[in-house]
């Protein structure tokens, strides 16, 4: 046995991270700050929210680790149902917690060692998504990233997946495919959504190819800030996001993955624990 799983404790975490998120918005659109950020009230904010944000994420990962512990010494299977959801649910708070670093200017510090194969990579972002069990990998990428860049583009593409599936029917799947292209090595995200008109497809490869000034990447109201966070990782990593709707019904990103980015293999990657059993059985985490 163990104690009672601190759902609350995890809600209110939860809660907090959105009203910091809320800061970030309301700072970098009401009064950004000059080069440098220094001497400034918008900068303090940031450098506040970062702080802030990042405590935060020691507290999840910290969360995640009493998790895993608590898997490791429990053989009852409901309760091991219980802790994957809570596994789940942590894994989705700390990208939450890196996205208000991204947001606020920072830098987030995860990385890994060594080469990561970019199968493992998707199936870490696959991980990190709340609707997990609807994406379908296609094949199995061969190329292999460095670990300082692995961590930045498996929540590039959680963040990709996340709005596939979020704005996709629940009774659809979101296909995940690969191939290789001159200069590179190319992934596609197809879902069956109701799609995007240009305009609308025109303003999210904007936002996915992060804008050059501050406050011209923030999105009206706050709204879709993932794409936000998409623009200012490919940017780091030199990525290129394409949206485009798809011949037959929904939408297509393609994200092009530079071949100086690209490296032979090494390890795998350690991905969430929620989708390790792809059995859509009962009480699976879709929280």
């Amino acid at each position: 046995m163990f104690p009672q799983t601190p759902l609350r404790e995890i809600v209110e975490v939860r809660e907090a991270l959105e009203a910091m998120e809320a800061v970030v918005v309301r700072a970098r659109r009401t009064a950004p700050a000059p080069r440098g950020g220094t001497d400034h009230p918008a900068g303090d904010v940031r450098r506040a929210v970062v702080n802030v944000a990042r405590r935060a994420r020691c507290l999840v990962n910290r969360q995640l680790a009493h998790i895993d512990e608590m898997e490791r010494r429990t053989h009852d299977p409901a309760a091991l149902e219980e802790l994957f959801v809570l596994d789940h649910l942590s894994t989705r708070m700390r990208r939450q917690t890196e996205s208000l670093i991204i947001l606020a200017g920072g830098a987030p510090t995860r990385t890994r060692r060594g080469t990561v194969p970019l199968a493992d990579v998707v199936q870490a972002a696959i991980g990190e998504i709340e609707d997990y069990r609807r994406v379908d990998l296609v094949g199995a990428p061969r190329p292999s990233l460095p670990g300082h860049a692995a961590t930045d583009v498996v929540h590039l593409l959680a963040e990709l997946l996340e709005n596939a599936t979020r704005f996709s029917p629940v009774d659809t799947r979101v296909r995940v495919t690969d191939r290789a292209v001159t200069g590179g090595h190319l992934l596609r995200i197809e879902d069956a959504g109701s799609g995007m008109s240009p305009a609308d497809l025109e303003i999210a490869g904007a936002r996915a190819r992060g804008a050059r000034t501050p406050g011209e990447d923030l999105p009206p109201g706050g709204d879709r800030l993932g794409l936000f966070v998409v623009g200012r990782l490919a940017r780091r990593r030199g990525l290129l996001v394409d949206f485009r709707s798809s011949p037959h019904r929904g939408t297509t990103v393609s994200v092009l993955l530079p071949g100086a980015l690209l490296t032979a293999p090494d390890a795998p990657f350690p991905s969430s624990r929620a989708p390790r059993d792809p059995s859509p059985g009962p009480g699976a985490p879709r929280t």
